[in-house]
C-alpha cells in the first residue's frame, strides 16, 4: 500500500495534484502564521496611573477629588442624575471631541482630556454602584 502511494506521487500524471494540495496547505499555514504574528495595534492608553491623579487639577476638574465633586453632583444623586452628568461631561471632555485635542492625538491637550475622561469614568462607576446599593436597601 505504501509503495503504491509513493509511486503515485512519482507518477508525472498525478504529480500536479499532489503538489497543488501541498502548496495550498503550506500557503494556508503561512497565512495563519502571518495573521497570528501580525503587528497588533497599541493598547488604548485610556488608563491613567494613580500617580497622575495625585493633586492634579486639569481644566478646573480635580482629578483626585471625590466622585460627586468630579461629576458636580450631590452625594445622594440618583442614577438618572449621574447618567446625565456623565454624558454632559463626556461630550465636553472626551479626547475625540475635545476642541483642543481633536487632530492632535498624543498631544498635551489630548492627554489631559484623556485623564479627565478616565476620572469621569471612575467617578461614574463609583457613584452608580453607591446609588444602586442605596436603591436596593
Amino acid at each position: 500500500m505504501r509503495l503504491e502511494w509513493l509511486q503515485s506521487i512519482r507518477n508525472p500524471e498525478k504529480l500536479g495534484s499532489f503538489f497543488y494540495w501541498t502548496e495550498l496547505l503550506f500557503l494556508g499555514l503561512l497565512g495563519v502564521g502571518a495573521w497570528w504574528f501580525r503587528p497588533k495595534p497599541p493598547v488604548s492608553g485610556f488608563r491613567v496611573r494613580e500617580a497622575d491623579l495625585q493633586n492634579k487639577k486639569v481644566e478646573g476638574i480635580n482629578l483626585s477629588g471625590q466622585p460627586h465633586e468630579i461629576l458636580g453632583l450631590p452625594e445622594d444623586a440618583t442614577v438618572q442624575q449621574i447618567g446625565r452628568a456623565y454624558r454632559d461631561l463626556m461630550k465636553k471632555y472626551h479626547p475625540d471631541v475635545h476642541p483642543h485635542a481633536v487632530g492632535y492625538p498624543g498631544g498635551a491637550a489630548w492627554k489631559d482630556a484623556q485623564r479627565i475622561a478616565e476620572a469621569i469614568n471612575r467617578a461614574k462607576a463609583e457613584m452608580m454602584s453607591r446609588a444602586r446599593l442605596k436603591k436596593k436597601s
